[in-house]
């Protein structure tokens, strides 16, 4: 699948959506991108991101386990825990590195999702279709995720408010990245422009992650002080724990976010979607 595959527009179909430019999606529209993106994904979709999430995952054993291992090491001798820590700071490098080429990957699998509502007929069904998709924007994926992690990061830093207002509304810009062949400083706008035109619909998806995590946070507490070895609970269960988490639940996650972000996109282009099989 070539990056024209992945960026060119699909025309109005007359089968769903409003038909008129500039205008905000509904939560009716919305879950129908989701159901269609349900049924379209199973298969090689679904693999490449199992492939990915269990990546994720698997990076984060030897570094708890060294953590673990380092702060047995400072309890006992103190020595041997440089050693450790020489080690641990090694292995973050290399995962960061990984985490971030995964996570750009994953980025990657928007345009896929919008090639699955848009133009089903030609999106990749293969576990390599897939990954030769996500190739082909990985540049632009990467680019728009360090523009909007600067812009984030600067907010913060100027004051809490304004980061956490600017990670919200760049919150489609990996989207828009993966899926159109703009520039990256116009698709910031555009995001921008999405956010403000649907903001009950984001505050509503953003307001079920937040319920989940607390949900999450509450049972990860339990079991910290259900555990006997705090040590171990600490430096290990709990952090494997939410990976495991986060490879379970971040599959519907990432599809209830692409159909939010196509359908506020066609929304705002006025494009009608076919979501006939």
């Amino acid at each position: 699948m070539s990056s024209d595959d992945v960026w060119s527009a699909p025309e109005n179909t007359g089968k769903a959506g409003s038909g008129t430019a500039g205008q905000a999606t509904t939560y009716a529209m919305w879950m129908s991108v989701f159901n269609a993106l349900m049924a379209r994904s199973l298969g090689g979709f679904l693999v490449a991101y199992v492939l990915l999430a269990g990546a994720s995952f698997l990076m984060q054993i030897p570094n708890t386990l060294v953590n673990y291992q380092v702060q047995q090491s400072l309890l006992g001798d103190p020595t041997a825990a440089m050693g450790m820590l020489g080690i641990q700071l090694a292995w973050s490098v290399v995962a960061m590195v990984l985490g971030l080429v995964i996570g750009v990957i994953q980025g990657g699998l928007f345009g896929v999702m919008h090639s699955m509502v848009h133009k089903p007929d030609s999106a990749p069904d293969s576990v390599g279709a897939v990954f030769r998709a996500t190739t082909s924007t990985f540049v632009r994926v990467l680019i728009m995720m360090l523009v909007a992690g600067v812009i984030t990061t600067i907010g913060v830093v100027l004051c809490v408010l304004p980061g956490v207002v600017a990670a919200f509304v760049l919150a489609p810009a990996v989207y828009l990245a993966a899926s159109r062949p703009d520039p990256i400083m116009e698709l910031v706008q555009r995001s921008v422009d999405l956010v403000r035109a649907n903001l009950g619909l984001c505050l509503l998806f953003v307001g079920g992650l937040m319920a989940l995590m607390l949900v999450a946070v509450v049972v990860m507490a339990g079991v910290t002080v259900a555990f006997p070895d705090e040590l171990l609970v600490t430096n290990v269960v709990v952090p494997l724990a939410w990976g495991l988490l986060y490879a379970i639940i971040g599959y519907p996650i990432l599809l209830l976010s692409g159909s939010l972000y196509i359908s506020m996109d066609a929304a705002w282009d006025g494009i009608r979607i076919d979501l006939a099989e």
